[in-house]
């Protein structure tokens, strides 16, 4: 791995399009456990090549995940001005317009820019739909869940979380909904909570506690490419 490490080093100072190495090496440095290096390589990436889009794209999810918002969205903003096939940085940008605390309106305006390819990528149809749901537009929501039906996903595809609001009173937390069990299936169960239309929890029992109908529950809501799920499910 060093070796590899050194060849990139090498490369870097002897090519002029240096974006891809950059990533490559940022590569390594997450593979190595070293973000602080890691981080380092994407900025130089992006110093070195602007309109390297992967190198933006990368960029700012990293800083998403670090927590680094207000960043993420100035790397981001060159893609989404000019790019709009770029659907995976449109989502990054969305997801960083809420942490900021913009409004599902904005981060829904985002992503409508991006729908002539992101509608081919679960995460997309996710995080949009899961969107469009928390802000109680639910004809639009379940018009984008039916897109998946369009495309050629695996089951884990569909059936993958992909996109949990957020508290928006509090970041660090996760968002809870109270709600009841309405229907008990073979395999799933419908939770219903008011103001929203039925989630679907997969599975009939979740940690020891058996789902029965009326049984009152708090849940974390989640989306994956099909549908609303009721994650997490506890005895309210």
């Amino acid at each position: 791995m060093l070796l590899v490490d050194g060849s990139i080093n090498e490369g870097l100072r002897s090519v002029r399009v240096r974006d891809a190495l950059w990533i490559e090496s940022a590569n390594i440095q997450r593979y190595l456990g070293d973000n602080p290096s890691r981080l380092k390589a994407l900025e130089k990436a992006v110093t070195d090549t602007p309109s390297s889009i992967v190198a933006r794209y990368l960029l700012g999810r990293a800083y998403r995940k670090e927590g680094r918002f207000a960043e993420a969205l100035r790397v981001l903003d060159p893609i989404i001005k000019d790019h709009p096939t770029e659907f995976r940085s449109f989502v990054e940008y969305a997801l960083c317009l809420l942490h900021e605390k913009k409004s599902y309106d904005e981060a829904i305006a985002i992503l409508n820019q991006s729908t002539l390819y992101g509608y081919s990528d679960p995460r997309f149809i996710a995080t949009l739909g899961g969107m469009l749901f928390m802000n109680k537009s639910f004809s639009k929501a379940e018009n984008v869940f039916l897109k998946s039906a369009d495309q050629n996903f695996t089951s884990a595809e569909l059936n993958t979380i992909q996109f949990r609001p957020l508290n928006l009173s509090c970041n660090a937390m996760p968002l809870s909904l109270e709600g009841k069990v309405v229907g008990v299936k073979t395999g799933f169960s419908f939770i219903e909570s008011p103001g929203y239309p039925n989630f679907l929890c997969p599975g009939s029992k979740y940690r020891g506690v058996i789902l029965q109908e009326g049984l009152k529950i708090t849940f974390e809501p989640a989306f994956s490419a099909k549908s609303p799920i009721a994650d997490h499910p506890k005895v309210g």
